[in-house]
């Protein structure tokens, strides 16, 4: 779960939940303040442990709150410059999550959940409190509330007075009027520890809720009236979820460990509404999730332990945006996109804010088609920001380019993971993608006047010619095949050609080698198709041109 913290420093281990947390005795931390810059983190404050939850004001943007375990809220109402605390009435100081009402912003919740050791691990709590004067006073608002450990509040944006709590133990209660009565609405969840909450801004009846434990995803359509799985990850904790807002079929989960004896599981999504999820990123521990809804394909993780994390390609890679952060365990995020990005963190001392966080090369490249053949080309497109300046490909199966938009095409059908590597004087930056390859579907070829069969009928060749001393007019070329692997085109007198056609097959490095000796001034192209694969490519001799044309690389052989 997403209290886990770790420092270099001695104390006394307390569990929450399914966690564990350090208590530190004797030691004081001491956040360290960076020039301010874009895409380098300051901090303000407050100078506390372990902030575990943030908000941010929708219609005041520089005003945020900071749930903190042991301190309580404080706010600040300069975009983090300064805090204060805000607890008149908060009986307990261990907050777990924050949620403000978009229709009324002083309005707002604060949940609270509670530490012990042995048997007693993670079982109380203190519900959830509400203010309505914008966290000057608070009131517990229990009536109902059958577990008081509640690590996580979602609030219905679209009918604010419906709220929904997730407890670590007592699964999920909603309430319809602002807090002042809470009902469970367990059907169909098995899993009662809950770690996130998440509802679909397009669909508020529906709702997703991450485990702890068992690293399941349960899924409502009907407003918490029933619920069913979409993910089963055992052993882990899905600490965070997101949901895209222009896409909201598509979803992100970060997944923890409770138990140190596994590895991380990192990111996954879906793009199905949580019918499939794929991997995102494999290596991190992630606590946090936050997408920027000005350009939803931006999203960043806050990892235990390894900082910040970007992405720019909706989770198709990665990379770490650190620089004069210290503390780099986030166990929140906020993202506040009016007037330039400002990103808050909350860490395991402080909060820390990233504003315009640009800057650098992060690597990043498509593909088309999305799922090739065997053999069938396909168009790598850089799409990197940072303005690199040279690129490394690796395709994953010995072949790389240096070029910044290349084409490559796989001999085999199977996984290949292509990296880039992006670079500039500024530095470089890699990400890696799988490409999927098919088996390729095979065709016919069959020979007309224009059209002749090589290679035992495998390549399909045709050509046709601009006149450039007839006004551009354009007609196809005559064949004549003269051998399996020969074969020739001409215009108007079949004994005289334009050019000539070989085709190697007998080679070394898994190509077929095409030869084209042209004969002529004329404007020509030849299109050559593999009828086995797929693959096809044009050959283009621009006018005046009497030079061999060569290519012993393109066509994929056998």
């Amino acid at each position: 779960m997403r209290s886990i913290a770790k420092k270099p420093s001695t104390g006394a281990w307390l569990r929450s939940g399914g966690a564990w947390l350090l208590l530190v005795i004797g030691t004081s931390f001491l956040a360290t303040a960076a020039h301010a810059g874009e895409g380098v983190w300051t901090s303000g404050g407050p100078y506390v442990e372990y902030l575990m939850a943030l908000a941010i004001d929708p219609s005041a943007p520089a005003t945020l709150y900071a749930g903190t375990w042991g301190a309580g809220v404080f706010k600040s109402t300069n975009g983090g410059g300064s805090w204060t605390a805000i607890n008149a009435g908060l009986t307990y100081p261990h907050v777990g999550a924050l949620a403000i009402d978009p229709s009324a912003p002083a309005t707002l919740y604060a949940s609270n959940f509670h530490v012990y050791g042995g048997a007693n691990a993670g079982v109380d709590g203190a519900g959830v409190f509400k203010s309505t004067n914008g966290g000057e006073s608070w009131t517990a608002i229990n009536a109902g509330l059958t577990n008081l450990n509640v690590f996580a509040l979602a609030i219905d944006s679209s009918a604010p007075a419906t709220l929904y709590a997730g407890t670590w133990g007592g699964g999920v209660l909603k309430s319809t009027n602002g807090g002042e009565s809470w009902t469970a609405i367990n059907a169909g969840l098995t899993d009662r520890h809950v770690s996130a909450l998440a509802i679909d801004p397009s669909a508020p009846a529906t709702i997703y809720a991450g485990m702890g434990y068992t690293g399941r995803v349960y899924k409502s359509t009907n407003g918490g009236g029933t619920w069913t799985s979409t993910s089963d990850y055992p052993n882990r904790d899905v600490d965070a979820l997101a949901i895209d807002p222009s896409a909201s079929s598509t979803l992100y989960a970060g997944l923890g460990t409770s138990e140190f004896s596994f590895p991380p599981m990192g990111i996954i999504k879906s793009t199905d509404g949580g019918a499939n999820w794929t991997e995102s990123r494999a290596d991190l521990f992630v606590l946090a999730l936050a997408i920027d809804p000005s350009t939803p394909a931006t999203l960043y993780a806050g990892t235990r332990g390894d900082g910040v994390f970007k992405s720019t390609d909706a989770g198709g890679s990665w990379t770490a945006v650190n620089a004069g952060l210290s503390n780099l365990t986030i166990n929140a995020l906020a993202l506040d996109h009016t007037g330039g990005t400002t990103l808050y963190a909350g860490t395991d001392y402080g909060v820390w804010q990233l504003t315009a966080p640009t800057g650098g090369i992060t690597a990043s490249f498509s593909f088309t088609p999305a799922s090739p053949s065997a053999g069938q080309t396909i168009q790598f497109t850089d799409t990197s920001t940072g303005s690199p300046t040279s690129w490394k490909w690796d395709f994953g199966d010995g072949f790389g380019s240096a070029a910044q938009n290349p084409t490559h095409a796989f001999a085999t059908a199977g996984a290949f993971p292509v990296t880039l590597t992006a670079s500039s004087s500024a530095g470089s930056n890699t990400t890696t993608k799988t490409v999927s390859v098919t088996s390729a579907a095979a065709s016919s070829c069959f020979e007309d006047a224009s059209t002749m069969c090589l290679a035992g009928g495998r390549y399909r060749v045709s050509s046709h010619w601009r006149n450039q001393y007839a006004g551009g007019s354009v007609s196809t070329l005559s064949t004549d095949k003269l051998t399996d692997a020969t074969g020739a085109f001409w215009l108007s007198n079949a004994d005289t050609y334009e050019f000539l056609i070989r085709i190697n097959t007998a080679t070394d490095n898994g190509r077929a080698w095409f030869a084209i000796s042209t004969f002529t001034d004329v404007e020509f192209w030849i299109d050559v198709t593999d009828t086995v694969n797929g693959q096809s490519k044009e050959y283009h001799s621009a006018p005046g041109n009497k030079t061999l044309i060569y290519d012993p690389y393109f066509f994929v052989y056998p």
